[in-house]
């Protein structure tokens, strides 16, 4: 980057920058219950059951990704 000038650089970082995606609250909410610091409470929160049935893609993806995430920790 520090080949080009501050208007280069600018325009490089930001051409075709798509923006960030909206979470909904729910997804946003079920993310959050993953803070913790402590091992044994994490595994409580990932061995805790999700319902999801029956399985709807558009619905639960991002639920089964975020989970999938953690469990893989």
């Amino acid at each position: 980057m520090k080949l080009f000038n501050k208007e280069d650089q600018e325009y490089i970082k930001t051409y075709n920058a798509m923006a960030d995606p909206e979470l909904e609250d729910g997804l946003m909410e079920y993310l959050v219950t993953f803070n913790e610091t402590d091992i044994s409470k994490m595994r409580d929160k990932i061995n805790a059951e999700i319902d999801m049935t029956p399985y709807d893609p558009k619905k639960h993806f991002d639920y089964q990704y975020v989970y999938q995430v953690f469990a893989n920790l």
